[in-house]
This record gives structure tokens, sequence and C-alpha cells, in this order.
């Protein structure tokens, strides 16, 4: 451990008591981001058939499949929060980590994350109607030349939480829905509100 001293006027610096010292902290990231855990079934020969059994793998890892929890959820946040592409989470994982997935695999771990969090989104979806006030933006889309709608409901207080719904069809709701002010200031209200609010 170094000894911290400090000047206590034109002669010799006097001793900082032995527990004191100046600290700097640096964060950065380990040099392998990831770490391949393999798990193995043992194969038996059935005596008198001589057929190949396997041993059953435990749920948890037959059920989690090629990515783990951890990177399940890092790959949900880049493509639920930051709404990154499928492309572009493929090349993060790839440049930053280097670990190559297809989009194929990215696109089965956001599946498996959104059904995993689909009893809280019903939750939200049920709570929604009873809110006083609901702040609305939708924005139009097209997927496989259809048209779509992404709307954003967000309910404002302490105890407040903003809920997405994609949907086809438009519909109308009762209540007093907020806006977004854009150009020119003006305020829109849209009276096209999905059937998610009841």
């Amino acid at each position: 451990m170094g000894r911290g001293f400090v000047a206590t006027g034109v002669g010799a610096p006097g001793r900082v008591s032995e527990d004191e010292y100046q600290t700097v902290q640096q964060v950065d990231l380990l040099p392998k981001l990831f770490e391949v855990v393999e798990h193995r079934a043992r194969l038996y020969r059935h005596c008198e058939t001589g057929q190949v059994v396997v041993a059953a793998m435990p749920e948890a890892v037959r059920r989690g499949g090629l990515v783990g929890p951890r990177l399940s959820a890092l790959i949900a946040y880049q493509k639920g929060a930051c709404h990154m592409t499928y492309r572009v989470i493929q090349t993060f994982l790839r440049d930053v980590l280097q670990l190559d997935l297809s989009t194929g695999q990215l696109v089965k771990v956001v599946g498996k994350a959104s059904d995993a969090l689909l009893s809280s989104y019903e939750q939200l979806q049920t709570a929604l109607p009873t809110c006083m006030m609901v702040n609305i933006d939708e924005t139009g889309h097209p997927e496989n030349g259809q048209k779509f709608w992404t709307w954003g409901f967000h309910a404002p207080g302490p105890d407040g939480f903003t809920l997405f719904h994609i949907d086809a069809a438009l519909g109308r709701a009762q209540g007093i829905p907020g806006g977004d002010i854009f150009r020119r200031g003006r305020l829109r209200l849209s009276p096209r509100l999905p059937q998610v609010l009841g």
C-alpha cells in the first residue's frame, strides 16, 4: 500500500494517517465478455434392441436453448428499449463480443423474452383503461405490404407506465387522450385508438 503525504508548511511534508488515500477508480470491459457452458447428455445403448437412448437434459437447459438468460436479456433490451434492428444487434455481438449469432437466432431470443413478459404486458394492458390520464402517440408502418400502427400509451405519475401496442385495425375509445406537440406547435389529438383501451 502506498502512503500519502501532505505539505505542512515550508518544511518537510508530514505523513497522513495510514488509512487515508486518494482513490481513482476505472471501469473497463473484460477481454472476453461471455462464457460458453457445455451441457452433456449421456448416450446409452439398449442391451436388447441396440437402440441408442439419450438421457434427458434438465428442463431449464432444454428450455433455455443456445442463448443464456443474461445474454437473452441484453438482446431483448437492445431490440426493445434501444430500438435496434436484428442486423445492428448481430453486428454489435460480432464486433464487440466476437460472438456470431444469426438473425434467425436473435428472432428466437426476442420471441422467448416476449413470451416471458406476456403476463406483465397483459397486467399493464388491463390497467390502462382505468388510468385517469393517458398520453398517446402513434406511427404507421408497413409490414409485408400491410399497414400497421404502433401505438405508445403513457400513464403519468409515480406509479405510471408506458405500453406499446401494434395493431392493424383502428378503433375508438372513451376518455380524454393526451397528445403530442409537433410541427409549428400544433397539438394533435388522434381520435383513432385501438381496442387496447377497451
